[in-house]
C-alpha cells in the first residue's frame, strides 16, 4: 500500500526474506542435534551496521572539508535515493558520498532493503489503522429471515464448520502419512541396514569393500578357522521386502551343523562305530543363499562355536586318564559311563537324502547337549570377566585363594586342589553318569513300589538339585496305620555320579555303588524290618506284652540276598497266648501261636494254678487266610480275638 503523496506510476519494491533451514550447531553423543535458529531483521540488521568502519568515514569527511573553499558551514548526512515515497524527501540533492566509497555498495542496498521492509509493515499498519483506506462493516442480514438467530445456533454452527475443516485437514494428514510409510517401506535403504548391522556384528572397512568378523576373538578364544564375510549392495533389489545387503560368507561355515548326544548300550562294532550319523535338523532345512542376512550370520556363528566345540572335546578326550579309555575319530567322541554303556557324542551336518533319519528319533539329551554349550560359553564369559583381585595391585586372573596359601600354610595336596581344573568332557562325563544312576534309581523305586503293595512305599523327589547330585526321600507307609509314628520308616537317598549315600531314620550311614541290587537288598530290607516295628507299636496300643525284638536273627535258615531277618515275641494281656514273628527280606513272613491248656486240674504235684500258663508248641499260622487288607491289620484282627479270656 502506498501513501497518497506518492505517484499512482511508481512501483514499489517489495523484498521478502526466505526462511532458511535451521543449521547444525552441535551434535551430542547419543546423536541429538541442536539447531542454531535464523536470524530476525532487526538482528540481521544490527550484524550488518556492525560492519560498517566509522573511523574510515570520518577520515572521508575531514578531506573533504579541507578540500572546499569558503566558509564552514555544518555537514549534513546526504540522503539515500530509494523509490519508496513514504520516506523520499522531494528536495533531493545529489551526493558525492556514494562516488567517494564504492566500497559501500553492498551495505547501502542491505539498508534499503530493510527500509524497504519496514516503510511496507509502517504501510500495512496504517491502512489497518485508519478507517480512510480500509472499513471493515458487518455482513448484510438475508431479508428473508423473519427473526434473528440466537448466539447458542451460531455459536453450533461454527463448530460444526470447524470440526469439518479439523476432518478434512485430518484426513489429508493420513494420506500424506500412509504414502510416506508405504514409499519407506517399499525399498530398504541400504545405509540403514548397514548401520542395524553394525549394532550386532564387527565390521570395518578395507579398501572399498565392508569385511565382518564372526570369531570369537573378543572372549581370547584361539580356534584358528576363516571367520570372516563380505557384505556388499544388492542392486537387483526389486520387491517390496527384499534385503539392500548380500552377505557372502566362507564356504566352510555354510549349512550349519549341531550336536546329537546319546548313550550307548552294548559294545559297538568297530566296522560301524564312526559311520557318520545320517539326522536332519528342522531348524536347518531349506536354507539357501537368498535367506536373510542375519540368519546366515547365526548360523555360520553357530557352526564357528561347535567347531571349537569339538576340537576342545578331541583334545581333552586325548589327556583324559581313565581306566577305560575314550576314543575320538572323525565327528565322534566315545566316553566310558559304567558297564555296558558308553556316551556318544556327534557333531552331525544336516542331510537332504531322503534315507535320513529324523532329528527326534535319534534320542537326543537334549540336557547334555545344553550343556555342552554352556560349558564353552562360561569359558569365554570368564576370559572376559576377571575376579577383581585381592590386594587390587596383584595381576588379574589368578586364583584369590592362592594369595592365602602362605599365611594358611597350605600343603601340596591343597594347592593342588586349587590347581584343579575340570574339563569340558569331565564335566559332561560327570553329569552323563548322575542322569543315567539317577533314572535307574527312579525305575528301581517303582518298579519295587509295584512289586510290593504292603507297605506302600512313596518316594518324596527333590526338584531343587545340583547337576551332579540329586536327592531323595523314600518313605514306607502301613496303609490306615499313619498315625502310629513306628509305623512310618524313611531312608534318605543322595545320588552321585558313581555311589549312592543312604542315610537311615537313625542315623547310620551306608555308601553303595552304582549296583543297582545293592539298593535293591536295602529297600527290601527295610520293608521287612518295618513290618516289625509296626507291629511292636500295634502291640503296645492294644495291652499286648513285648518279651523280645531282635532286628538281626542268627539262628535259623540263612537269607538268600544281603540282609538278616527280624522277629518279634508277643505275649496276650492275659497270657495264656504267645505270638512269634518272624520276617525276612527273601523268607518273607511267618506267624506263629502258642497257647497254654485250656482245663486246670489240680493234683497233688502241681497245686497252684500259675504253673498252668507255660505254653505248648507254637503252631504256624496262616495269616493271608486271616481278614484283613494289609499285614498289621490281619495281626490286629488276630491279637484282638486272642487276648478274649478263654472260659
Amino acid at each position: 500500500m502506498m501513501n497518497s503523496q506518492s505517484t499512482t506510476n511508481q512501483q514499489l519494491t517489495v523484498s521478502m526474506e526466505v526462511t532458511d533451514e535451521y543449521m547444525v550447531q552441535e551434535i551430542l553423543n547419543d546423536g541429538t542435534e541442536i539447531y542454531k535458529h535464523p536470524l530476525n531483521m532487526s538482528e540481521n540488521f544490527a550484524r550488518i551496521i556492525q560492519r560498517i568502519d566509522f573511523d574510515k568515514l570520518s577520515t572521508i569527511l575531514s578531506n573533504q572539508d579541507n578540500n572546499n573553499i569558503g566558509p564552514k558551514k555544518d555537514f549534513e548526512i546526504p540522503e539515500i535515493q530509494m523509490n519508496v515515497s513514504s520516506f523520499v524527501n522531494p528536495n533531493q540533492r545529489p551526493s558525492s558520498f556514494c562516488q567517494l566509497a564504492p566500497q559501500f555498495e553492498s551495505i547501502k542496498s542491505k539498508i534499503m532493503n530493510a527500509l524497504t521492509n519496514i516503510s511496507v509493515m509502517y504501510d500495512v499498519m496504517k491502512v489497518a489503522k485508519e478507517p480512510d483506506y480500509l472499513v471493515i462493516e458487518p455482513v448484510a442480514k438475508d431479508p428473508n429471515r423473519m427473526t434473528d438467530e440466537k448466539p447458542i445456533t451460531v455459536l453450533v454452527s461454527k463448530k460444526k464448520a470447524i470440526a469439518q475443516a479439523a476432518q478434512l485437514i485430518s484426513n489429508a494428514l493420513d494420506r500424506l502419512q500412509n504414502e510416506a510409510n508405504h514409499a519407506s517401506r517399499s525399498r530398504i535403504d541400504f545405509h540403514t541396514e548397514l548401520r542395524s548391522m553394525r549394532q550386532n556384528w564387527r565390521l570395518r572397512k578395507k579398501g572399498q569393500n565392508i569385511i565382518g568378523d564372526l570369531s570369537y576373538r573378543g572372549a581370547w578364544s584361539n580356534f584358528s578357522q576363516p571367520a570372516t564375510f563380505e557384505v556388499i549392495r544388492n542392486e537387483n533389489q526389486q520387491q517390496a521386502g527384499q534385503s539392500s545387503l548380500i552377505v557372502n560368507t566362507p564356504k566352510t561355515l555354510e549349512g550349519g551343523n549341531f550336536y546329537v548326544v546319546r548313550t550307548v548300550k552294548g559294545n559297538l562294532q568297530s566296522n560301524t562305530l564312526f559311520e557318520p550319523l545320517k539326522v536332519s535338523h528342522p531348524q536347518l532345512q531349506n536354507q539357501s543363499n537368498d535367506s536373510q542376512w542375519q540368519t546366515r550370520l547365526e548360523i555360520a556363528q553357530n557352526m564357528l562355536f561347535n567347531n571349537e566345540l569339538f576340537k576342545r572335546l578331541a583334545h581333552e578326550s586325548v589327556l583324559l586318564k581313565l581306566p577305560i579309555p575314550t576314543i575320538a575319530a572323525g565327528n565322534q567322541i566315545l566316553a566310558p559311563l559304567f558297564p555296558g554303556l558308553q556316551l556318544s557324542i556327534n557333531l552331525c551336518h544336516p542331510s537332504s537324502q531322503s534315507s535320513s533319519t529324523q532329528y527326534d528319533s535319534v534320542n537326543n539329551n537334549t540336557v547334555l547337549e545344553h550343556t555342552l554349550y554352556q560349558l564353552l560359553h562360561e569359558i569365554h564369559y570368564k576370559n572376559m570377566h576377571f575376579p577383581l583381585p585381592r590386594p587390587t595391585s596383584v595381576t588379574l586372573a589368578i586364583n584369590s585363594a592362592k594369595y592365602v596359601a602362605g599365611p594358611r600354610a597350605y600343603d601340596k595336596k591343597t594347592l593342588g586342589q586349587l590347581a584343579q581344573n575340570e574339563t569340558i568332557l569331565e564335566q559332561v562325563i560327570q553329569q552323563a553318569q548322575h542322569s543315567m544312576l539317577r533314572l535307574r534309581t527312579m525305575c528301581l523305586i517303582d518298579s519295587l513300589a509295584i512289586e510290593i503293595q504292603d507297605p506302600l512305599i512313596i518316594p518324596n523327589w527333590n526338584y531343587l538339585n545340583a547337576p551332579n547330585q540329586t536327592s531323595v526321600r523314600v518313605d514306607l507307609y502301613s496303609y490306615g496305620y499313619e498315625g502310629f509314628s513306628s509305623c512310618r520308616t524313611s531312608v534318605m537317598l543322595h545320588i552321585d555320579t558313581k555311589t549312592v549315600k543312604a542315610i537311615m531314620k537313625d542315623g547310620r550311614v551306608l555308601n553303595l555303588s552304582f549296583e543297582s541290587q545293592e539298593l535293591r537288598h536295602l529297600l527290601l530290607n527295610l520293608v521287612s524290618h518295618h513290618q516289625i516295628v509296626a507291629l511292636q507299636s500295634l502291640a503296645k496300643a492294644m495291652g499286648w506284652k513285648l518279651v523280645s525284638l531282635n532286628s538281626s536273627v542268627g539262628v535259623g535258615k540263612q537269607e538268600p540276598i544281603c540282609g538278616t531277618a527280624s522277629s518279634l515275641v508277643l505275649i496276650s494281656p492275659n497270657g495264656d497266648r504267645t505270638v512269634a514273628v518272624k520276617s525276612g527280606p527273601h523268607s518273607g513272613i511267618k506267624v506263629k501261636l502258642s497257647s497254654s491248656p485250656q482245663e486246670f486240674l489240680p493234683s497233688n504235684l502241681v497245686s497252684n494254678q500259675q504253673w498252668q500258663q507255660l505254653n505248648g508248641q507254637f503252631k504256624i499260622v496262616d495269616w493271608q487266610r486271616l481278614p484283613g487288607k494289609t499285614f498289621v491289620n490281619k495281626m490286629e484282627y488276630m491279637m484282638a480275638c486272642l487276648a478274649i479270656k478263654s472260659s
